[in-house]
């Protein structure tokens, strides 16, 4: 047995990170928090008191490099107790790298086409790290357990390499007492899919927000749906005639203040570009981007640019779907395609492609609406007998409680014709005809003395006991009575949140990152 070993531990934890023989190879998560402590001190004369090298590398980054340095330490071994009982531990510990020692602040941030945006997110997104404690004196001998110091953050580098599946291999070396201990045959991996799902979590949430704040301040957002100023497919001259924004103030507030397009699909690429990005993880984003815009044959076709053809590529990646369906016999539209795609889920496939496991069942229908038959301008409620309703699901509630536990996911409906983000339980989407201030939509023939109201942008309000809309405009307020208004399109509404039980799309796929679904098939 050597004369002095160590060993890296979870902090916190009673467990070793590998078999007693050999050094740490457990699997864990980014920013997991560890220990390096020293074991097998069985000559303590050689080592205590003699300076030694401390190195936290990256075995074989990739890319034809060597190890990659990460972080390297200047330190002493001391010792406690005797005989048997001695311990040794790591004394004046002191970092003399120059790498990054913390997690950036959040700062400003650009907007896909790398334009400025008017002001910074208010978001943390993070890099690849995890956490480093040296064990010392007061806690020698007790596994996992750290110096009373914050931890040092260890970031992960190289992100122009291509890393597999995101899981990187972490080593020690330690040079004492002219003999070098290392830990490259044993790594510690760390599966840093986490990290990834953090950062598209707080893209997801900092578009909406920044909208939303910016409108508030200046009465103008900072996005508009991609169907706002064009025709929409079936949608006749008279329909968009009447819903036609007025395009001069467009124009002059897109040019004014960088308005920038956005829909279903532009808000799902946004957040993943931005997730990826920051985590060190281009190439990866690079793989999955290509087979979203390449079309595909088999096992059936789909189009480039397509919802599935992005599941293709995130499904490379490691990424699971999750087949869900709130009620598989009474679907609350009654539109049979819910029940054709249940019965391919039951064979793991969501539209030829593999899937990982189905969330069915959590919401039993309990009624549906209908045209009543003796007035078709009537709808009426059809309750179902309880009898007949669909018996929920033995695993649904668990099921929907570990969904609102996952930060993020991609939501794919329609095979892909329509997409959305999950947060938490919510669905999060763009409605494409909403544009960056609240527009106000009146009947064709309304008008105010002269002035021609149609399609009216600005900020709307109502006034305390009046109900008529109060509408700021850019060079005059108007009054305007309510039985004069078709409808109103607000700008808060450019972005929405739905809990999944209420969500009215009923069924398609989830797309969660690797590892945080606790349920499912495995991988093959």
């Amino acid at each position: 047995m050597a004369d002095c070993s160590f060993r890296l531990v979870e902090s916190g934890s009673a467990d070793s990170l590998g078999p007693p023989s050999l050094f740490p190879n457990k699997l864990l998560w980014g920013a997991a928090h560890l220990t390096l402590r020293v074991e097998g001190f069985m000559n303590p004369d050689k080592f205590v008191g003699k300076p030694c090298t401390i190195r936290i590398i990256e075995v074989d980054p990739g890319g034809g490099r060597k190890d990659d340095l990460l972080a390297e330490f200047e330190a002493k071994i001391g010792k406690q107790g005797s005989g048997y009982w001695t311990n040794g531990f790591f004394e004046s510990t002191r970092r003399v790298d120059s790498f990054p020692n913390s997690i950036p602040a959040p700062e400003q941030r650009s907007s896909p086409g790398s334009s400025p945006l008017p002001l910074s997110w208010k978001i943390r997104q993070v890099p690849l790290f995890f956490r480093l404690d040296f064990e010392a004196e007061a806690t020698a001998g007790v596994i996992g357990r750290a110096a009373p110091n914050p931890p040092h953050i260890i970031q992960i580098r190289g992100d122009e390499w291509d890393r597999i599946k995101h899981i990187y291999e972490i080593a020690f070396e330690v040079v004492c007492g002219g003999e070098t201990f290392n830990s490259r045959k044993f790594p510690t991996r760390l599966d840093c899919a986490n990290l990834l799902a953090h950062n598209c979590e707080e893209a997801l949430q900092a578009f909406p927000e920044d909208h939303l704040e910016m409108f508030r301040k200046r009465e103008v957002g900072t996005n508009y749906g991609s169907k706002y100023i064009s025709k929409e497919s079936g949608e006749s001259d008279e329909e968009w005639a009447e819903r036609k924004p007025d395009m001069k103030t467009f124009e002059e507030d897109k040019k004014k203040y960088a308005l920038t397009s956005t829909s279903c699909i532009g808000y799902v690429l946004d957040a993943l570009k931005s997730g990826y990005q920051e985590t060190s993880a281009k190439r990866e984003w690079s793989k999955v981007l290509k087979d979203y815009r390449r079309s595909h044959s088999k096992p059936k076709p789909i189009a480039e640019k397509s919802g599935m053809g992005l599941y293709v590529g995130l499904r490379k990646e490691g990424w699971e779907g999750i087949y869900f369906n709130p009620d598989t016999e009474n679907p609350s539209d009654q539109m049979d395609y819910h029940k054709d795609n249940y019965r391919e889920a039951k064979k793991w496939r969501y539209y030829g492609q593999k899937i990982h496991d189905l969330l069915v069942d959590y919401g039993p229908t309990k009624y549906y609406e209908e045209e009543d038959p003796n007035d078709p301008n009537q709808i009426i409620r059809v309750d179902i007998p309880k009898a007949q309703q669909t018996p929920k699901a033995k695993n649904a509630d668990a099921k929907l409680a570990a969904l609102k536990k996952i930060p993020f996911g991609i939501v794919i409906l329609k095979f892909g014709q329509h997409t959305a983000l999950l947060r938490r339980g919510r669905i999060y989407e763009v409605h494409w005809d909403i544009g960056p201030t609240d527009t106000l939509y009146l009947h064709s023939s309304a008008f105010i003395g002269n002035t021609d109201l149609r399609n009216f942008s600005g900020k709307i309000s109502t006034q305390r006991r009046n109900t008529n809309l109060v509408v700021k405009g850019k060079a005059k307020t108007w009054n305007i009575p309510e039985d004069m208004v078709d409808h109103v399109a607000y700008t808060e509404k450019l972005y929405t949140a739905t809990k999944l039980e209420e969500y009215d799309w009923r069924c398609g796929l989830i797309v969660v990152p690797r590892g945080s679904w606790p349920y499912g098939k495995k991988r093959k």
